[in-house]
C-alpha cells in the first residue's frame, strides 16, 4: 500500500533488523515502544511469531510537506 507521495505505508519487518535499525538493544525497550506508538495511533502492529515473515507495520499518520 503506498500513499500518493509515492511512500509505502505498510511493510514487515523483523524485530532483530528494526532493533538494529532503531539502535534498540532492549527487547522490553523495543515492545515499550510499539505499544506506545500503537496507543498514539501513529501505527498499527500485528506481531508475527514466524521468524522468518516479519511482523506486519502500517503507518496511520498522513505526512504533511
Amino acid at each position: 500500500m503506498r500513499n500518493k507521495a509515492g511512500n509505502q505505508k505498510c511493510f514487515k519487518i523483523s524485530r532483530k533488523e528494526l532493533m538494529k535499525l532503531s539502535k534498540i538493544n532492549s527487547s522490553s525497550t523495543y515492545h515499550r515502544c510499539i505499544s506506545d506508538l500503537v496507543k498514539l495511533k501513529y501505527i498499527s502492529y500485528a506481531p508475527s511469531f514466524n521468524y522468518h515473515e516479519g511482523s506486519k507495520i502500517e503507518i496511520l499518520i498522513e505526512q504533511s510537506y
